[in-house]
């Protein structure tokens, strides 16, 4: 089985593909357009991505509630291009919209966030989820980063992508 996990975002999207489980291919999705040319060329760049590996399932992280931008309507959009783009084009591919607290709770465990939480750390849950990967995942990230000029902070899109697909393939029905 296939599974894509997507963690999309307007500047830096994490692609991660596992199959039977395993990650079998990642990338990261950076564009610097505007408005709906940024739009189309990161929804373009992830259908290419995802038409290469033909995945059996898609998951996608969902929009966060109440959550504050100037640009709300562009992140909204982008989010509704994208499955209707995805839709159109794999039409008998399920797709799974996820919320970021689904998904996370199967990576840190209840008592675990309490403690990190009550540190005040910033970030804390983003790096919580840096940890728990398979450390030659974590690896092949970072040197995929690296040799692609990419920020440090992105090993966190292409973490929650890896997550997200991760949860997909736990939640699966035998």
């Amino acid at each position: 089985m296939i599974h894509a996990g997507i963690d999309l975002s307007l500047r830096s999207t994490g692609l991660t593909i596992l199959k039977d489980g395993e990650l079998a291919d990642f990338s990261l999705v950076s564009n610097e357009q505007q408005g709906e040319e940024l739009v189309v060329a990161n929804s373009t760049d992830i259908l290419d991505f995802l038409q290469k590996h033909k995945p059996d399932k898609i998951t996608i992280e969902g929009l966060a509630f109440g959550g504050k931008s100037g640009s709300m309507d562009i992140i909204q959009g982008n989010h509704w291009f994208l499955r209707c783009s995805i839709w159109l084009l794999f039409i008998d591919v399920p797709v799974e919209i996820v919320a970021v607290s689904r998904w996370r709770k199967y990576v840190i465990p209840k008592e675990r966030a309490k403690v990190l939480r009550d540190l005040g750390e910033k970030e804390w849950q983003k790096k919580e989820c840096v940890d728990k990967l398979p450390l030659n995942v974590k690896e092949e990230f970072e040197r995929y980063i690296k040799a692609n000029g990419f920020s440090k902070k992105q090993i966190y899109d292409l973490t929650d992508s890896y997550w997200i697909s991760k949860y997909a393939v736990l939640t699966e029905p035998k």
